[in-house]
């Protein structure tokens, strides 16, 4: 029988993986626009992030599915969290048209 205080101990993991996953995925947007070579910034970038997530995830599972399903419940749980912290910080009035310039839609009424 799987001890299951041991297999909820990966959730923390889990959400402590996508923190740094998606953390880093802002973080590498929002140096994009300055970056001298942003193609380089970008591929580096995904390739530290899926290297850590893959060795966190195969070091906290240990070869078991159970421990990997908390592990993904934390690290979508991670990104839910932090699409709703960094997510809704921009200004919901202002929208960039195709152009790239910023527009201001007036509120009705």
């Amino acid at each position: 029988m799987t001890d299951w205080l041991d297999v909820l101990s990966t959730l923390p993991i889990g959400i402590a993986a996508g923190t740094f996953y998606f953390g880093g995925l802002w973080w590498t947007v929002k140096k994009l626009p300055g970056a001298h070579r942003p193609e380089f910034l970008s591929l580096a970038s995904f390739l530290l992030r899926a290297v850590v997530i893959l060795t966190v995830f195969y070091a906290a599972t240990q070869g078991k599915w159970d421990r990997l399903i908390f592990c993904l419940v934390g690290f979508s749980l991670a990104r839910l969290v932090l699409l709703r912290r960094i997510g809704l910080r921009t200004d919901k009035s202002k929208r960039l048209n195709r152009l790239g310039k910023e527009t201001v839609t007036q509120p009705k009424g």
